[in-house]
């Protein structure tokens, strides 16, 4: 029965994940990861919606998107990769705490993080 509400909510969540902003992009794809889902059509389309709106995202809503994925213990190669970019291009807008984040999260999950050694 869980798995049957968790799989209608994601089902109903991909309908409506073009109206989600970097938070609630975020928090669905840590909630699909933790609950066993980050294999599944869902995460993988929500992934893409993200990778597709992170080019608005903050330095906080990108930092918190790695964080959150990282934590889970999962990685959608695509999105990490752009928002390994964006971090590397977007350095110095970056708060100490942010950047805790965006070692955090590429570091639990194995992400070397390439382009982001200045």
């Amino acid at each position: 029965e869980q798995q049957g509400l968790l799989h209608a909510l994601g089902k109903h969540a991909l309908r409506r994940s073009a109206e989600f902003g970097p938070a609630e992009l975020s928090k669905t794809l840590r909630a699909l990861a933790t609950v066993g889902m980050s294999d599944g059509p869902f995460f993988a389309a929500m992934a893409e919606q993200a990778v597709f709106h992170s080019i608005r995202f903050s330095p906080r809503e990108a930092a918190a998107m790695v964080s959150a994925l990282g934590s889970s213990g999962h990685t959608h190669t695509p999105l990490f990769h752009r928002l390994c970019e964006k971090a590397a291009g977007e350095m110095r807008q970056y708060s100490s705490r942010e950047v805790v984040e965006l070692l955090y999260g590429f570091a639990k999950v194995g992400h070397a993080g390439q382009g982001m050694d200045d």
